[in-house]
């Protein structure tokens, strides 16, 4: 936390944070800041301004932003080289200290190194390579290579003895910049570093200087032209005279009492004296660079704590052994030997500290080969050693061909034998290998006498009357712990099995009853939710009728009115008529008139009077026959086709385009009485009825008889129904699959707690294949991606609300080891959101933001250290304080036994929390409300949709063919 002091108040500053939060700290805990300080920082911590706990924190968290912690490449650059088993393999022994003061602060530290394997700069064997260096400054720019006079790397003889020059997945360019980089970063000036490459170059120029016998008898000289080039190069490099460097190579100088005699070397001799040339000249520019590199780094002389890390190559068996391999597998040995008596000695003071009876156990002891050879080198190293309290990580290659998914057992085996490990198991199962604490033992076995587990036994009772139980015998009971013979463990979880298998039917019973009730809670909510939308239909219906009786009232007022105006004009016109004369009437043409008016009537009803009748079949036939019945077979065709299963066209489907553009045609809309609503509903209902008889349930009384009145928008209302059920029973259906699955993830630890171990990755895997057959479901019936998008939305939004309550109202679940668990599903369903691409997971992801954040912060180290701002800013910003407040409170640590938030984090959640509470109408108010009403109106659907997507829809062929239906093909 950093800020700026605002006010001084004896030994207390007032801080305003940058986080905008103003502190009160004591002066005590307060240091100075470099405002000036690099934004990525310094490469030396020497060059901090104020060198202090808090700015070398500062400074190592910006050098991580960058990624520019470079103390490794350095050295693997120069110390590491490709063998037979490891591309990338350490040729020396280092030992890393980090120095302590008498406060127990970081004061220093320092690198030491052990043994470089020299032999490799002058001779290697096929497959294995150089030093690093070497084929890096090889590939280097066009301009090196050219000041260094150098050519490709197999044109050394120090390289060419292998043929393997390139290594895959390694480019030699890019690492060559990376390391001049990572130079500069440790302290090396430009100068500095190109004294050093001219040194690598001298080395590959040297290798390759040949010698021929000289004109004096057992002398030598350069073979010829070229090996008087490099002799000459390489001399340059060096920095000194190529006549003073070629005696040096061909001449022997032996220092006597007063005097010196020169002796000649032939051709054998100097090539040898060559690599050793080169041998020694490697081995003092290796030391050069650790002591550059710790003078970087900034040592502590006085430091008497310290904390190291040992890093040396393991015992290696060839069949013809160097002088180094020899002096490699002569420190093994006695590290070896300071690993056995570290192990038995832990071992001794374990039993002791325990109060077990235990006698002394014979093993096989190295000294005697080490009192055949003694050598004082790394005596400082041992001292330093057997000064500390050591820690041993041993690290096992599978495989000599250096790839994946091989696992040699002969490799492995000899790796384990030479290392000492095979000698510690046999001692330790000669004792009592399998230590337990009584709380591990007891929540382990508890299961095989479920009474233990109650209160009223302490846990060294209850470890006792467990160990009863099994019937062992042997065993021995420490202060702490139970102290187990080999193979008791085996036969121990063997009863555990059992037990579990008895206990795994009353768990299933149980489930089976769970599952009644969320089945019945289910049905019972799904009922509610039909009940208040069959209220709030029937509301609106009421509201629409009495609104037409109005508009009705109103008709008949005005038709009254209209009335009373006609009956007063007719009432004038008859007292005009009766001024006019009387007119006299032709009765024959009235009676004729009247005969022709009832033929016409008769024609219009489809039939003629007595003899005048058409005969049938003859073509007046069609035109006698009414609209209403040709009207009534196109509806009974279209309804016989669509019945069957027309699939989909264009990935539409074709029935309902169809449907649409035949009432669009036929002006059913328009209509203000028809049965052809009547029909299709009948059609959904059968189809409502297939999802009956599966698994998915529903309820029949959302299917309601269109009534004549307005039908149009009563088939509306009607399909807005059919949509919103299916919508929620696929949903639902779904979620029922789901749900029983993250009972499981949520009963998780208590299951592992009781014994009861499962393969609980597969519960993840469980969820992930239901959302996969969901979305093939989809996929495969053409649904439109705006309801998969809705539908898993709502889906993951049950999965975050289920998984984050679990860890409020369950303590057992709020662990840091049930945080891995979770987290680990939650990356299998990131995973699946991925994989189904937006189109269909669409904002899915984000609905699991709660859960996501809460499992983050569960397994976050050192909770102590972060404050309230950075938890609801950074880590937990869609947490409520209460929420945060009740994880903080029920956290616990079954892993490391790391503490949850400091005091005053808590008692500021407290603070808040209690100023919310008056403001809160539940207690549980801090749990996830699940929603299930559909999250879709109409407007949403329509938008979209693009009319244009359905000109390509072809028609059933059987309507194409039709007379009646040929509209469809425009």
């Amino acid at each position: 936390m950093d800020g700026l002091v605002e006010e001084v108040n004896g030994e207390e500053l007032v801080v305003n944070c940058t986080s905008g939060k103003k502190v009160t700290v004591n002066v005590s805990n307060a240091y100075p800041k470099d405002t000036e300080s690099p934004r990525g920082g310094v490469e030396d911590m020497t060059r901090l301004a104020y060198l202090h706990e808090p700015g070398v924190l500062q400074n190592l968290k910006s050098r991580f932003m960058l990624n520019e912690i470079y103390s490794n490449p350095v050295l693997e650059a120069f110390g590491n080289a490709k063998t037979v088993r490891n591309n990338n393999s350490s040729r020396f022994g280092k030992f890393v200290e980090i120095q302590f003061d008498q406060n127990g602060k970081i004061s220093g530290a320092a690198i030491r190194t052990y043994l470089l394997e020299r032999s490799r700069v002058c001779q290697i064997s096929d497959p294995e390579r150089n030093y690093h260096c070497f084929y890096m400054l090889c590939a280097g720019p066009p301009e090196v290579c050219e000041k260094y006079k150098l050519g490709e790397a197999k044109s050394f003889h120090y390289l060419n003895q292998s043929n393997c020059i390139e290594l895959n997945g390694m480019d030699d360019a890019k690492e060559y910049a990376e390391t001049r980089r990572a130079m500069g970063i440790v302290g090396m000036s430009s100068d500095e570093q190109d004294a050093i490459f001219k040194v690598v170059a001298a080395i590959l120029h040297l290798g390759n200087v040949e010698f021929s016998e000289g004109s004096e008898p057992d002398s030598s000289a350069p073979k010829d032209e070229k090996s008087q080039f490099h002799l000459k190069t390489a001399a340059e490099l060096f920095m000194c005279d190529a006549q003073g460097l070629e005696e040096s190579l061909c001449k022997r100088v032996m220092a006597t009492r007063g005097e010196s005699i020169t002796k000649n070397l032939d051709p054998k001799a100097a090539a040898l004296s060559r690599d050793a040339l080169s041998r020694i000249v490697y081995s003092r520019l290796f030391d050069w660079l650790v002591n550059k590199i710790n003078s970087s780094i900034g040592q502590d002389p006085e430091s008497k704590i310290l904390i190291g890390v040992l890093d040396i190559y393991g015992f290696e068996s060839f069949k013809t052994n160097s002088f180094e391999q020899f002096c490699i597998n002569l420190t093994n040995e006695k590290l070896q030997q300071h690993f056995n008596q570290h192990v038995f000695k832990m071992e001794q003071e374990e039993y002791t500290k325990e109060e077990i009876d235990w006698s002394y156990i014979q093993f096989v002891d190295n000294q005697e080969i080490l009192d055949l050879i003694e050598k004082q080198q790394l005596q400082s190293l041992l001292e330093t050693l057997s000064a500390t309290e050591p820690h041993y990580i041993r690290c096992i290659k599978p495989n000599n061909v250096l790839k994946p998914a091989i696992f040699e057992n002969s490799n492995v085996l000899q790796q384990l034998r030479c290392g000492g490990v095979l000698e510690a198991i046999r001692i330790s199962c000669l004792g009592y290998p399998t230590r337990r604490t009584f709380y591990e033992f007891v929540n382990r076995f508890g299961i095989l006498q479920p009474k233990v587990l109650s209160k009223s036994h302490d846990e060294i009772t209850a470890s006792k009357m467990l160990l009863e139980k099994a019937n062992l015998v042997g065993y021995q009971i420490g202060k702490t712990k139970v102290f187990l013979r080999a193979g008791q463990m085996a036969e121990l979880d063997a009863l555990r099995t059992e037990a579990a298998k008895e206990t795994g039917a009353l768990q299933a019973a149980k489930s089976k009853l769970e599952k009644e009730v969320e089945e019945l809670t289910w049905r019972l909510q799904l009922e509610k939710r039909i009940r208040s939308d069959m209220e709030e239909a029937k509301t609106q219906e009421i509201k629409k009728l009495q609104s037409q009786l109005q508009e009705s009232q109103q008709q008949v007022k005005d038709t009254e009115e209209s009335l009373k105006r006609e009956q007063e004009i007719a009432k004038a016109a008859s007292e005009k008529a009766a001024l006019v004369p009387e007119i006299r009437v032709d009765a024959t043409l009235v009676n004729e008139l009247t005969a022709d008016n009832e033929k016409l009537k008769n024609l219009a009803n489809g039939s003629l009077p007595g003899d005048e009748q058409t005969p049938h079949g003859t073509p007046m036939e069609f035109g006698r026959r009414s609209l209403i019945e040709r009207q009534q077979e196109s509806v009974e065709t279209l309804i016989n086709c669509v019945v069957e299963n027309i699939g989909f066209s264009d990935g539409k489907p074709v029935a309902a385009v169809t449907i649409y553009k035949c009432l669009l045609h036929w002006r059913t809309f328009e209509a203000e009485r028809t049965n052809v609503f009547d029909r299709l509903i009948q059609i959904f209902s059968s189809a409502m009825q297939v999802f009956r008889a599966s698994s998915i349930t529903v309820d029949m009384d959302l299917v309601r008889q269109v009534e004549g009145k307005y039908p149009a928008f009563l088939f509306k209302q009607q399909l807005t129904a059919f949509v919103e059920g299916l919508y929620g029973m696929i949903r639902d259906n779904v979620k029922r699959e789901v749900s029983s699955v993250l009972s499981l993830v949520i009963q998780a630890p208590r299951t592992a707690k009781a014994g009861l171990i499962t393969d609980q990755d597969s519960y993840w895997k469980a969820i992930v294949n239901h959302l996969n057959d969901l979305l093939k479901i989809l996929q495969e019936n053409c649904v439109p991606a705006i309801f998969a998008r809705k539908i898993f939305s709502q889906i993951f939004a049950f999965i975050n609300a289920q998984l984050f309550n679990s860890l409020l109202v369950r303590r057992e679940c709020c662990s840091f080891s049930n945080g891995e668990y979770v987290k680990q599903g939650l990356e299998e369903l990131e995973a699946w959101c991925t994989q189904a691409k937006p189109e269909y997971a669409g904002s899915a992801w984000d609905e699991l933001k709660h859960i996501s954040q809460a499992v983050g912060f569960l397994v976050i180290f050192k909770k102590f250290r972060i404050s309230y701002d950075e938890i609801i800013s950074d880590l937990c910003p869609m947490l409520s304080v209460q929420q945060l407040y009740r994880i903080c409170t029920q956290y616990w640590d079954d892993k490391y036994n790391t503490e949850s938030v400091s005091e005053e984090v808590l008692n500021e959640m407290k603070t808040l929390v209690n100023d919310a509470s008056g403001q809160a109408n539940s207690e549980n108010t801090y749990l996830l409300d699940e929603e299930t009403s559909m999250p879709l109106s109409l407007d949403e659907i329509a938008s979209s949709m693009d009319a244009k997507e359905f000109q390509n829809v072809v028609p059933p062929q059987e309507l194409l063919e039709n007379a009646a239906f040929q509209f469809l093909k425009s």
